[in-house]
């Protein structure tokens, strides 16, 4: 079955209705960062790069959210080498640790990568916070989604910036590792590029298994059904309409 359709037959996500978070957009310089969804176990945590919004019952991140410039894209003075994994010790709620996935067979899944933080030693640091991130399978950290991340740095250099946001979907039933971690069934990516005179965004949606995925860029729309967030709202009405609805598949 394709991606595409894969989409359309997922379960439409309840998280959407209850319309619990609405998080002010702030223009084009928050436009990343969506609305709707969430629960009152999400709470909403910004670091220097990015901003989470992160789900205590579940202990994984609903979504994470940035924009990823050119110059930081570019970026190489800081390192991912002896940063370690971590709690976030400002966030005082439920976290998942290094002892729920010892021995579970899952990585550590990054939501945003360390490779987008280069540029600050503080975002490198908080990159690796627990609050972003999920169990993924090795082949899918190292290969799928991993190339998607380089293929976001490469768009970042070509237009300048890109705004991503990205989590996981979880499908019954419910798997967990360690003490009530969620494993997710599939993992979602949306990304918006600015483009002559406008923008251009597409969604991917991966299975969260060790199986062989080429990429498929989806529209925004599907994934929205998805995930029961609203995508990029800072964008004037008819624009979002007209960008979220198609795809120009030969750009992603």
């Amino acid at each position: 079955m394709s991606l595409a359709c894969l989409a359309r037959e997922l379960p439409r996500s309840g998280q959407g209705r209850e319309q619990w978070l609405e998080i002010p957009a702030g223009g084009e310089d928050r436009l990343e960062i969506p609305v709707g969804g969430g629960s009152k176990a999400s709470t909403v945590l910004s670091y220097a790069g990015f901003t989470v919004l992160y789900n205590q019952a579940t202990k994984n991140p609903d979504w994470v959210a940035y924009e990823l410039t050119a110059e930081e894209a570019e970026a190489t003075t800081f390192s991912r080498n002896g940063v370690n994994y971590c709690q976030d010790p400002n966030f005082r709620g439920r976290q998942a640790d290094k002892s729920d996935y010892r021995r579970s067979g899952w990585t550590r899944g990054h939501m945003v990568p360390a490779g987008d933080m280069r540029w600050s030693a503080t975002a490198m640091r908080q990159s690796f916070y627990f609050t972003n991130i999920c169990p993924q399978t090795e082949k899918l950290n190292s290969g799928s989604w991993g190339g998607l991340e380089e293929s976001c740095r490469k768009w970042a250099k070509r237009y300048g910036r890109v705004w991503i946001v990205c989590g996981p979907i979880f499908t019954k039933p419910l798997t967990f590792i360690g003490r009530g971690v969620y494993v997710p069934s599939y993992f979602f990516k949306v990304v918006l590029v600015p483009v002559a005179g406008g923008y251009s965004g597409a969604g991917f949606i991966y299975r969260n298994d060790n199986s062989q995925q080429p990429r498929e860029a989806l529209n925004i729309d599907d994934v929205e059904r998805v995930t029961g967030f609203d995508f990029f709202p800072a964008l004037p009405d008819g624009v979002e309409r007209q960008v979220e609805s198609r795809v120009e598949g030969r750009m992603w």
